[in-house]
């Protein structure tokens, strides 16, 4: 089968991001342009562009408040499900802490997800020096974008910006959108161009579907004749992985490398190698090479870890996969609210378990609110 993937840049950062990612990417992957703002998608270059809740801000930007964001996004969902028709993956990237983006993300993103699409966002969060009201906005929205996506990708802007050398505010927002937007672009071209050794929407779907959603992104490229450490030292040794230590705790990871027409077969086992003498022995890692005609004499290596691994008991293993997941409702992640309880009931003998006013099942003198194997005394070998 073949991977349908969109790419949707959400709000202003969201855009600049999908804009660099389209640069990289064929013309058939769409990528998608949306905002709440008029005059921002008009200085857009990406070619299909949505503006959603255009009666509710009459063309303007949402002023900072993520409720008016998440309104627009509600008012407008069939163009939305429109551009995500037969899409197996919908990636959504966006800045959290704003209005449009921080509202808008939870809201699209299960528009996405009632399409049938697996989702993964790739979000960045405010610098500190932005204020207590903006972090606590992101951080309200991302608890929304943790329960809406398949996959999570969280890059704070600190972190981000500790791997551009510029200084001065526009190069650096610049080379920091390049960045993410390669990031995005070489996960897409992973999954979708042809290769010798494939990573398919399968893989992906496994590695989300297993873990608990939540990933650590590393993108490296190298060019000339030390591309391959060139490559290697961007992702061990920058910030996007912790210097590594993202790899290190790894339960699992998905690793791609594109190159050219002379991407080498022990280029590719080298890679591989510097992995593995940093992840654990247990790690489970799911890779694929794919050929980019358009890379010469470079190579780029994309990285995705995520630490929790959970592996299905075998009643459910190998369970096909429910039809209310393939219409998009599936099984909520994240953590538990804060306001919801858990309660445990200690069943067995003696009224354990048992709701008050309520008598027991008894049937021919049996209690058969007791579990057959105790009334009929079944021992199990331990």
């Amino acid at each position: 089968m073949s991977t349908a993937v969109a790419v949707v840049g959400l709000g202003g950062a969201g855009c600049r991001i999908a804009s660099k990612s389209a640069q990289g990417l064929v013309d058939t992957i769409p990528v998608i342009a949306v905002d709440t703002d008029a005059t921002a998608l008009g200085e857009c270059d990406i070619a299909v562009k949505i503006q959603i809740g255009a009666a509710r801000t009459n063309g303007l930007g949402c002023g900072g408040d993520s409720g008016r964001g998440r309104l627009a996004a509600e008012d407008d969902t069939t163009p939305l499900r429109d551009c995500f028709a037969d899409r197996n993956i919908v990636i959504v990237v966006a800045g959290l802490g704003g209005g449009a983006a921080t509202g808008a993300a939870p809201a699209i993103l299960r528009v996405a997800r009632e399409s049938g699409a697996l989702t993964m966002a790739f979000v960045t969060l405010p610098f500190p020096f932005e204020g207590d009201q903006r972090r606590s906005q992101a951080e309200h929205a991302l608890r929304g974008v943790r329960q809406a996506a398949d996959a999570l990708i969280v890059v704070p802007n600190e972190r981000l910006f500790d791997t551009v050398e510029e200084s001065e505010v526009g190069p650096a927002f610049e080379a920091a959108d390049s960045l993410l937007g390669s990031s995005v672009s070489g996960l897409v071209n992973i999954l979708t161009r042809p290769g010798y050794i494939k990573l398919d929407f399968a893989d992906l779907r496994s590695l989300v579907n297993l873990s608990e959603g939540t990933c650590a992104l590393g993108h490296g490229q190298g060019d000339g004749k030390s591309r391959v450490k060139k490559a290697i030292e961007s992702i061990l040794d920058g910030p996007m992985l912790e210097k590594g230590a993202r790899v290190e705790k790894a339960a699992s990871l998905l690793v791609g490398i594109e190159g050219g027409s002379d991407l080498a077969v022990q280029e590719v086992g080298e890679i591989m190698k510097c992995l593995a003498d940093r992840h654990r022995e247990d790690c489970r890692v799911c890779m694929g090479t794919t050929i980019n005609p358009s890379l010469r004499k470079q190579l780029v290596v994309t990285v995705i870890a995520t630490e929790a691994w959970n592996i299905p008991d075998e009643e459910t293993e190998h369970k096909p996969e429910r039809a209310d997941r393939r219409k998009g409702r599936r099984r909520k992640k994240g953590p538990v609210e804060e306001d919801q309880s858990t309660l445990e009931l200690e069943l067995g003998l003696g009224g354990k378990g048992r709701f008050k006013n309520v008598e027991p099942t008894v049937v021919d003198g049996q209690n058969l609110d007791v579990p057959t194997f105790i009334r009929l005394g079944v021992k199990f070998d331990k």
